[in-house]
C-alpha cells in the first residue's frame, strides 16, 4: 500500500485485533478461512467541504484581482480514463475542477438562455457555498472566491447581482482612501422583488429578499 509501483495482489484493510486473531490461528495450525462481507464503509466526514492544500490561492499577479472568484470539486474526481473504453481514473486538481464547472454552466445556460456569459457566471458565484475551514473560521475569500458551486441553488435563481465582485486591485495607502463601487440587481423571476443588504461577519455583501 506504501511501496512504489503496482501489484496485481488483493489487499484489504483490517484492524489490529482481527490481525492478531489471524496470526494466532496460523500459527496453532488452523485452517483459516475469511469471508469479507462487512457492509460498513469508511468515511471521511472532516474532509466535507474542505479545501486542499495544493489548491491554488489568489490575488491574481500584476493587477491584484479576485481570485480564484469560485471553487468546485477537485480532489480524487472519478472521471473517464482516456482510450480505456469503459475505465475510470481518479485526479485532482482543475483538470477535474473545470470540468465541474463547465457542467453547471451548461444546465445555466439551458435554464436562462437569454442571460449573457456575465449574467451567467455570476448566477453561479451569487448562490456558491461559503466555506469554512473551522466552525467560524471562514477561509479567505483569496482562497475560495465566492465559495463552493452549488448547481442547484444557482439553477432556481430568481435574481443576479452585479458584478458578482468586485476588487480594490493593488495601491499603496499612505492616508484614507475612500473607493466607489456599483452593484445592480436582475430580477429573473416571475414575480416583483425587493432586498435588503447587510455586511455579514464574513465581510462579504449579502442580500436578502423580503
Amino acid at each position: 500500500m506504501s511501496g512504489e509501483g503496482k501489484t496485481s495482489i488483493p489487499a484489504i484493510m483490517i484492524s489490529m485485533e482481527n490481525g492478531s486473531t489471524i496470526k494466532e490461528a496460523l500459527k496453532e495450525g488452523s485452517d483459516v478461512k475469511i469471508t469479507f462481507n462487512s457492509d460498513k464503509l469508511f468515511g471521511r466526514p472532516d474532509l466535507i467541504d474542505q479545501i486542499t492544500s495544493f489548491s491554488s490561492q489568489g490575488p491574481r499577479s500584476e493587477d491584484g484581482l479576485l481570485k480564484p472568484e469560485i471553487t468546485a470539486p477537485g480532489y480524487q474526481i472519478l472521471s473517464a480514463r482516456v482510450a480505456s473504453g469503459f475505465e475510470g481514473t481518479k485526479m485532482n486538481g482543475t483538470s477535474m475542477s473545470a470540468p465541474h464547472m463547465a457542467g453547471v454552466l451548461a444546465l445555466l445556460k439551458q435554464k436562462f438562455p437569454t442571460l449573457s456569459v456575465e449574467e451567467l457566471k455570476a448566477v453561479a458565484m451569487n448562490h456558491a457555498k461559503f466555506l469554512y475551514s473551522a466552525p467560524e473560521t471562514p477561509y479567505t475569500m483569496t482562497l475560495q472566491g465566492a465559495g463552493l458551486v452549488q448547481a442547484y441553488d444557482s439553477l432556481t435563481a430568481e435574481a443576479v447581482a452585479l458584478p458578482a465582485s468586485f476588487s480594490l486591485g493593488q495601491f499603496q495607502l499612505a492616508s484614507s482612501k475612500t473607493m466607489k463601487k456599483v452593484v445592480s440587481v436582475k430580477n429573473i423571476s416571475d414575480t416583483e422583488k425587493t432586498y435588503t443588504l447587510e455586511m455579514t461577519h464574513a465581510k462579504l455583501m449579502s442580500m436578502k429578499p423580503t
